[in-house]
């Protein structure tokens, strides 16, 4: 069933403050756990969180999108205004054609936790089997979902990144130790890591490749070795950036890290909320969304409500 966009309830408005930064003037667009967020760009962002919410910024406010499921979304992707997907609980995944939302993938006992897409024709979605049958792998190819449990893991939480040929996934093993696997898209091989459980991924390039562990210090791959970034432990959850120079974590307790100039900085949220994701298309420019509606932006100086 094809569902539409509907009106602007409640709005979260972006504005210039009297120093010529970005302020966020708001009244709460919702109060639902948001768990997601990504955009095409500065004027086409989306969040999805429990119960089926979705929120589009149009570059000047937030507005709710009706998504036709009551689920909860926890991943988003897409690779333009006119191609986004949504993923969460049950298999659902959702894509939105530029005017409305439709379901086109559910029915799986497993929560695809995360989604991510290189092109209209490579969609990668990972999960959690819930019949305790190790981690659930979705490929879109462009004509059909193709469905794949992965031997030797117990759960995937992240999927990222160059291209169709360098695909990554990460979870954990039924050990409880950390699980990551690199393929060129049919093809996927264990390649050394050992660090924590793994959260998120996020590639800069095939040989610049950060994991982000629940708990312990950000890893590094470089090609062709792991090693721990100086970040010190944390709880970590979705990664994003706009490039090599440039990316975010995100995690408990409203806790933002930065790398940004050769330096890593924990830029204060002014929450103590958890941060489940963060999308940057630009050293002066991120969104960061959390529980309890929590909607962060990043102005290149400071994160504002």
């Amino acid at each position: 069933m094809w569902v539409a966009v509907f009106g602007l309830v409640a709005c979260h408005k972006v504005a210039a403050g009297t120093d010529g930064q970005a302020t966020a003037q708001s009244t709460s667009v919702t109060t639902a756990n948001l768990r997601s967020v990504w955009g095409s760009g500065p004027a086409d962002v989306w969040a999805a969180g429990d119960k089926g919410t979705i929120l589009h910024f149009n570059g000047q406010a937030w507005s709710r999108s009706s998504s036709g499921t009551e689920e909860n979304l926890t991943g988003l992707t897409g690779t333009g205004p006119t191609n986004v997907y949504a993923s969460g609980q049950e298999g659902a995944i959702l894509h939105w054609d530029g005017a409305a939302w439709r379901q086109v993938s559910d029915g799986a006992e497993t929560t695809l936790a995360h989604i991510w897409a290189s092109g209209p024709e490579d969609v990668w979605a990972v999960g959690i089997d819930n019949g305790d049958e190790g981690g659930y792998m979705r490929h879109w190819n462009g004509a059909k979902w193709e469905s794949q449990r992965i031997p030797g893991s117990s759960s995937l939480w992240g999927v990222g990144g160059t291209g169709p040929t360098d695909v990554w996934m990460v979870g954990s093993n039924p050990k409880g130790e950390g699980y990551v696997i690199h393929g060129d898209g049919k093809h996927f091989d264990a390649n050394g890591y050992k660090g924590p459980p793994a959260r998120a991924v996020w590639c800069a390039r095939p040989d610049d490749v950060w994991v982000a562990p629940y708990e312990g210090a950000l890893q590094h791959w470089n090609g062709t070795a792991w090693a721990a970034a100086p970040t010190g432990d944390g709880a970590w959850f979705r990664m994003g950036g706009s490039g090599p120079d440039d990316f975010w974590a995100a995690g408990l307790n409203g806790l933002t890290l930065h790398f940004h100039g050769g330096a890593w900085t924990t830029p204060a949220t002014g929450t103590n909320q958890i941060v489940w994701s963060v999308w940057s298309p630009s050293p002066t420019s991120a969104w960061a969304v959390g529980n309890g509606g929590t909607l962060l932006l990043w102005n290149g100086v400071a994160w504002v409500r």
